[in-house]
C-alpha cells in the first residue's frame, strides 16, 4: 500500500451492516489503522453490543452507530410471498448483486467517486462478539458446537473456498484508502 491515503487517518468512515460478521471485522481493521467508524445497523437491539465491543477495545469516541431501517436493495430482492426459508440464500445473494450493480453504475457516471468491489466466497474464522450469532457468525458458531442447522446449511451450499474475515477486512481497508486502487472488482 502507498504511504499516501485517499482518506486521512483520523477521518470518520461509514461501515454499513457494522454488526454483521464481516462489517465488524472491517470496522475493527479501520479502527486499528487509526480511523474513526460510524456504523449502521437495521435493528436497534444490536447497537449496544456492537458499541460496547468497539468502545472497550478502542476507547469511547472512536466508534458510533445509527439505525437505518429501510434498505431498498434488500426489499427489491424478494419475490412475492410466500417467504420460505429455502429462498433466503437466493434473496440475500440477489440483494448483494443488485446493490453492487447499482454502485458500479453510479461510480462509472460520477468521476468524483472511487469505487471498488470485493466479492469473497465463504468467510469463516473468528467471531468478534459472542452475541453476534446470526448470518455467517451464526454459521461459524454452529459449526463449532455441531448445530444441526449449521451442518445442513453447509451441505446445502456445497463445496466452497473459504477465506479469513480479517484478510477480507484488510482488503476492504486497502480498497478504501489506497489511491492506486480504484475501479477494481476483487
Amino acid at each position: 500500500m502507498t504511504t499516501t491515503t485517499s482518506i486521512p487517518k483520523g477521518s470518520t468512515v461509514l461501515v454499513t451492516g457494522v454488526n454483521g460478521y464481516l462489517g465488524m471485522h472491517v470496522a475493527d481493521q479501520l479502527l486499528l489503522d487509526g480511523y474513526k467508524v460510524r456504523g449502521t445497523v437495521r435493528d436497534s437491539g444490536k447497537i449496544e453490543r456492537t458499541k460496547e465491543y468497539f468502545d472497550q477495545k478502542y476507547g469511547e469516541g472512536n466508534f458510533d452507530v445509527s439505525v437505518v431501517k429501510d434498505l431498498a436493495a434488500v426489499k427489491a430482492a424478494w419475490a412475492p410471498p410466500p417467504y420460505t426459508s429455502d429462498r433466503r440464500i437466493s434473496a440475500y445473494s440477489a440483494s448483494k448483486t443488485q446493490a453492487e450493480q447499482k454502485a458500479w453504475e453510479l461510480a462509472k457516471n460520477a468521476s468524483a467517486f472511487k469505487f471498488n468491489s470485493i466479492n469473497p466466497s465463504l468467510i469463516l474464522s473468528k467471531v468478534l462478539h459472542p452475541k453476534q450469532n446470526k448470518s455467517t457468525a451464526g454459521l461459524v458458531l454452529g459449526m463449532m458446537y455441531g448445530a444441526p442447522e449449521a451442518i445442513a446449511m453447509l451441505k446445502m451450499m456445497g463445496a466452497q473456498w473459504a477465506v479469513n474475515p480479517v484478510d477480507v477486512a484488510k482488503l476492504h481497508v486497502i480498497a478504501l484508502t489506497d489511491p492506486a486502487v480504484s475501479m477494481y472488482r476483487f
